[in-house]
């Protein structure tokens, strides 16, 4: 066990690493070589910059405009002014956008001031640009919408023909898509084997089930931030937003979740408060923007707060957490080496600079993920198996008559407390059968020929049970076994004890003195007719049909 749990972490960190390396080896040949594949694509890098007033400056694309006046500025496009399919790619911040070339309106885009969440959130602009232009010159008119805010952005351009331009973006988004589909598939494997193995969580490994949550929120903030999915639901931008703004906050949840059951018990009620306080922001943010009160990027700085809030209570609780009392806490150092220390500097460069460095550092803190999960899932759920597997032998072991093989009398107990609960069996034939002679051949031959027979009958009953899905079969003690056929009551019940008794004459029995046979008696089962009865009552009504062929057979004998 030891071995194969050292052999599997072995080959877990193996994959990881070749992993790494596919992700490393990629971005090199992306870089060298795919790149040179999209020449037809570009960035527009500066613009001119014009005011209300008619004033001129020279911009950097991207960058923020002081200004929450509506503005215009215009970029030369002569290097690609030949191309064929020729399109512009950029979004817009809060504001109605519009397009011009040869002094002529060719794109707009109004932002969704009507709709549920306000002013529509950003919007990927993409549109194509006329043929034959004349002039070189494009122009951009900005109509900023939510005035409470300090400045307004102006994203990055891109321009080149159609399907170069989508390429591009997928390959420079690959490894970020590759992490949410990584993640993605991680929390359905885990979450069909909760589904179909709910005492494993009931046995307090709620950590793996929480960081696939988290990998699924992280997954869904960060496919919203990708230029494709933007590109693919481009017509639905106010509930990308809605998604992106709300799976940000909820980032932290499953994180405090996770550490909840690792750490020190006593910390459990301060975790619970801090996760209320996170939903709560979650809930507030969201009716403040259906108000049209603010939009959410004017709340960011609260989920920043609460975010770090929480990871400096992460890291208190751990400190303070006594290893020897909480062996676990040990599982969560590669979560807090790499999570703790990453997000707080982030959050800090976002501030500064206003730029979002979370896709750059996903597949690293991704990995962190994937490794964790799956040491704590394979390691924890094998033994659960191993430990389900031993059980389910002693359980066959104590449910198995150790003669014959077929099901004892605690089996047949089991079956009856199991009857009577859950109603299952809505027709059926209940046969008592009682081998003849057993005693006569144990008196003149010993117990073992007797054994012999009891076990070569029960071999019959056997068959019969791997023959038909529909038939179970019981040793309930001595020469007395129990048969239960799920069955209609046209089944020819008397045709198939017929047939058994043909089969049982062909057994081998000793010095050909005593012929082996059997007496039975049966009852059929109604569920709509019986139902309030006890099956055990219908098992001595065909016991005692069986008696009364058995003394049948004993007066034969005489």
């Amino acid at each position: 066990m030891k071995f194969f749990s050292n052999k599997l972490k072995l080959i877990l960190f193996g994959l990881f690493l070749y992993f790494l390396l596919i992700v490393i080896v990629g971005i090199i040949t992306y870089n060298k070589n795919i790149r040179n594949n999209f020449d037809n694509t570009g960035h527009i890098e500066r613009a001119t910059l014009i005011t209300k007033n008619r004033q001129k400056s020279d911009i950097k694309i991207p960058s923020k405009i002081d200004t929450l006046e509506s503005f215009e500025f215009e970029f030369d496009i002569k290097q690609y002014i030949k191309m064929d399919n020729l399109c512009i790619s950029t979004r817009s911040n809060f504001a109605n956008f519009y397009a011009y070339a040869d002094d002529k309106l060719i794109f707009e885009k109004k932002s969704n001031i009507n709709d549920f969440i306000g002013s529509g959130s950003f919007h990927l602009i993409f549109f194509e640009l006329p043929k034959n232009l004349k002039s070189p010159i494009i122009k951009i008119r900005i109509e900023p919408l939510v005035k409470d805010l300090k400045d307004t952005y102006l994203s990055e351009i891109l321009i080149g023909e159609k399907t170069d331009l989508i390429m591009n973006k997928l390959f420079n988004e690959f490894n970020t898509l590759a992490f949410c589909v990584i993640m993605l598939i991680n929390f359905i494997i885990i979450l069909v084997v909760a589904l179909f193995n709910k005492s494993f969580f009931k046995q307090e490994n709620y950590g793996v089930l929480h960081l696939s949550i988290l990998g699924l929120f992280l997954s869904v903030y960060f496919f919203t931030q990708t230029w494709l999915v933007k590109y693919l639901f481009i017509s639905s931008n106010t509930l990308i937003y809605l998604i992106e703004f709300t799976s940000l906050p909820a980032i932290p949840i499953p994180i405090l979740a996770f550490f909840k059951y690792k750490l020190d018990v006593k910390y459990k009620k301060i975790y619970t408060y801090m996760i209320s306080l996170l939903i709560a922001n979650i809930v507030i943010q969201t009716l403040i923007c259906i108000l049209r009160k603010k939009e959410y990027v004017q709340m960011l700085t609260a989920t920043h707060i609460l975010i770090l809030i929480s990871m400096f209570m992460i890291i208190y609780t751990f400190i303070h957490t006594d290893k020897k009392k909480y062996p676990n806490k040990k599982d969560t150092i590669i979560l807090l080496v790499v999570a703790i220390p990453t997000m707080p500097i982030l959050i800090l460069l976002y501030i500064l600079t206003g730029q979002i460095y979370f896709d750059k550092v996903a597949l690293i803190i991704s990995m962190a993920f994937v490794v964790i999960e799956m040491k704590e899932l394979f390691t924890k759920y094998y033994s659960y198996k191993e430990d389900l597997l031993q059980g389910e032998k002693y359980k066959l072991l104590a449910n198995t008559d150790a003669l014959t093989g077929l099901k004892n009398r605690l089996s047949y107990n089991s079956f009856l407390t199991k009857f009577v609960t859950t109603n299952d069996i809505k027709t059926a034939w209940i046969v008592s059968i009682d081998v003849n002679g057993l005693k006569k051949i144990n008196d003149a031959y010993g117990h073992l020929k007797g054994d012999e027979l009891l076990k070569s009958f029960a071999s019959l009953l056997k068959n019969e049970e791997n023959k038909k899905d529909n038939i179970t079969t019981y040793r309930i003690g001595g020469d007395e076994f129990f048969v239960l056929i799920e069955a209609s009551e046209h089944f020819f019940i008397e045709d198939w004890i017929a047939k058994l008794r043909e089969e049982c004459l062909k057994l081998e029995h000793s010095e050909g003195l005593i012929t082996p046979s059997f007496s039975a008696g049966f009852y059929y089962y109604d569920y709509k007719k019986d139902k309030k009865e006890d099956i055990e009552k219908f098992y001595k009504m065909a016991d005692e049909r069986m008696y009364e062929e058995k003394r049948k057979y004993k007066f034969n004998l005489m």
